[in-house]
């Protein structure tokens, strides 16, 4: 079953192996360089999978990837701002 989840912060999207089919993240307001990276992981710490950074203060980038990427521990939103707002959408199984 494919789920999606929206956050504004740190957090777990799963808290188990799953698969990721896209990717979708919003600035309003961040500085050129923040970021949001998807961890294998539980928490912050682990392998990064997909990463996306920001070029300008209003942005937004989607990644969808043609076949989805596995995550083996847990599927974890990483997010690094300076400013401004950031709301990360992701679709996951």
């Amino acid at each position: 079953m494919v789920n999606s989840i929206v956050l504004t912060a740190d957090g777990a999207v799963k808290a188990s192996p799953g698969k990721v089919y896209a990717i979708m993240a919003c600035g309003d307001g961040v500085t050129s360089g923040d970021s949001a990276k998807l961890v294998d992981s539980l928490t912050s710490t682990g392998t990064s999978y997909a990463t996306i950074v920001f070029d300008s203060t209003d942005e937004v980038v989607t990644f969808t990837p043609c076949k989805g990427i596995n995550f083996y521990t847990g599927i974890y939103l990483d997010v690094t701002k300076t400013s401004g707002t950031m709301t990360v959408t992701v679709v996951y199984e």
